[in-house]
């Protein structure tokens, strides 16, 4: 069945999904990776720091818009199932793997900044010098956990909203605090050592250049985490409705503007608060503005602590249900729930004890991104890249379809229902076609793509291991 639309009113329509579609990437993006910008630009020196962002997010804009495509041509639902139809099953079980070590991280961090912001909350504003390690364990058994065994997580999901306002806010007051004190070039002075916290930002890194060229490297797998969008724009593309051409077109315009919004906001929000605190910074800079003890910041903590509570079951929800079906479980039995009420422990208390241990949430984000992010930034991505000509002649049948679609919707702007095509119809169409045979230039290409990357990784990986050491001998 076809329903035709006036032009207007389908134009209306596409606005209102790409400007949908572009809120939810960006919001996607953006969180609790905006605390520790400054902190990375304070560290590279701002120049590569630029440079870095900007690389990170152009490498990502060219791997988006073949994910975008491949998506639409063999109707994944998910990353995992993009791999899957794409590339190997064998991968796609790789891949998950990968993505539950890198969100494991994520996870950690969450404990850090939610315990960090209430006990610097406690301490400025009620004046009790509270203990780091009970209000992680508070926390995490009184709090985070019952939240975990909801199993209905859709209240949460619209609770979490509100992180985009405190997102939004926490972006203001960095804007309204550099422009108030950039005269003095003194942010305040501290209320316990009465010492000046004092603005100054380097361009480079005062290390050699060797030292410099490492710091640049290491930092590329953590920044992929900033922008990741992977596991959102396979679903993203088949939700939409429209055409496939039409919903390929608002996804890939969605993606390109919270990119391009994404990177600014990092290097702006990153470059103001590294200038803000020079050699004060810190990795999380809502507790570089503790000592300065302001009950606005106090109170924009307490809500960040908010939003990372929330978000913990949130992230851990997908983790445990791909955990459970790996293990052969359905996750939707009592079975499969007592299962993940396992899993939901073992995860919490290993994110509690490595959050006791050490609060430096760059160099642990950076190590699991080093360690996972070789499969799911780069490994996988490039090869799609790589064997793109032929997943579009495999999927030939609805790459027709995605032409006809283009002469439908210019000639008489008709909405057309999804298609849906059976595995045996897309085979008898390949037969007919001549075996597309990917160049060796192609191959050459995306092999030294993911040598570099591999190089990148494993520097990653000794880098933040050696500053994980470092934090938790101190």
């Amino acid at each position: 069945m076809k329903v035709k639309f006036d032009q207007p009113l389908q134009l209306d329509m596409d606005k209102k999904q790409t400007a949908q579609t572009t809120v939810t990437l960006l919001s996607q993006m953006l969180g609790a990776c905006l605390l520790s910008c400054s902190f990375i630009i304070a560290k590279l020196g701002w120049v590569l720091a630029v440079f870095a962002f900007t690389f990170s997010v152009g490498y990502d804009l060219f791997v988006y818009n073949y994910l975008v495509k491949t998506s639409c041509y063999t109707q994944a639902q998910s990353y995992r199932q993009l791999t899957e139809r794409a590339l190997s099953k064998k991968l796609s079980v790789v891949l998950e793997i990968s993505i539950i070590i890198s969100y494991f991280s994520y996870l950690t961090a969450y404990i850090i900044i939610s315990s960090s912001s209430i006990t610097i909350f406690i301490k400025n504003v009620i004046g009790y010098d509270a203990n780091k390690y009970i209000v992680k364990a508070i926390l995490s058994t009184c709090i985070i956990f019952p939240l975990c065994l909801l199993k209905s997580l859709q209240q949460l999901s619209k609770i979490a909203a509100i992180a985009g306002i405190a997102i939004f806010t926490f972006s203001i007051s960095i804007f309204v605090y550099f422009f108030i004190h950039v005269g003095s070039k003194t942010l305040c002075v501290t209320k316990d050592t009465q010492q000046p916290i004092t603005y100054g930002l380097q361009a480079f890194p005062s290390v050699s250049p060797f030292m410099a060229f490492l710091y640049f490297i290491m930092y590329i797998p953590l920044l992929q985490g900033n922008f990741t969008l992977h596991n959102i724009i396979p679903p993203m593309v088949q939700e939409l409705t429209g055409t496939p051409i039409m919903r390929q077109k608002i996804v890939s315009v969605s993606v390109v503007i919270s990119a391009l919004l994404a990177v600014l906001l990092y290097i702006t929000i990153g470059i103001l608060g590294a200038s803000m605190f020079g050699k004060d910074i810190k990795d999380n800079i809502l507790t570089a503005f503790a000592p300065c003890k302001w009950l606005w910041v106090d109170i924009l903590s307490l809500i960040y602590a908010f939003v990372t509570i929330i978000a913990y079951p949130l992230v851990l929800y997908p983790i445990k249900v791909s955990i459970t079906c790996l293990c052969k479980k359905d996750p939707y039995t009592q079975n499969g729930y007592r299962f993940q009420v396992l899993i939901t422990a073992i995860c919490l208390i290993l994110n509690c004890a490595l959050a006791m241990a050490f609060e430096a949430i760059v160099a642990i984000c950076g190590l699991f991104s080093s360690l996972a992010g070789i499969v799911s930034y780069f490994i996988i991505p490039i090869w799609i890249v790589v064997k793109y000509p032929k997943i579009k002649q495999d999927n030939e049948l609805i790459n027709t379809t995605i032409a006809d679609s283009v002469k439908s919707s210019t000639e008489s702007s008709v909405y057309s229902e999804k298609l849906e095509v059976s595995t045996v119809q897309v085979d008898e169409r390949v037969q007919e076609k001549v075996e597309v045979v990917i160049s060796n230039g192609r191959k050459t290409g995306g092999i030294v793509a993911i040598i570099f990357f591999a190089f990148t990784c494993g520097v990653g990986v000794y880098m933040n291991g050696a500053d994980v050491i470092k934090a938790f001998a101190t």
